[in-house]
């Protein structure tokens, strides 16, 4: 993400096929199913360790938010 306090849609060449995930903000980070926020399907804390999305999470991320 280039900044935060906005929610970004993920690129077509991201979108539903990220099955990792690694937030390097300091803050928060929100994943959506649908894009612009929609659909929230979890929320992992700031400088979090790369982890393996759970499966049921698996290519299904479309847009992101991070807080300031």
């Amino acid at each position: 993400m280039p900044s935060c306090g906005r929610i970004y849609n993920l690129d077509s060449s991201i979108n539903n096929r990220a099955s990792s995930l690694w937030n390097r903000a300091g803050s928060p980070l929100s994943v959506y199913d649908g894009t612009g926020g929609s659909g929230q399907l979890a929320t992992y804390g700031a400088f979090g360790p790369t982890i393996n999305l759970p499966s049921n999470f698996n290519d299904r991320i479309s847009s992101v938010y991070a807080p300031c």
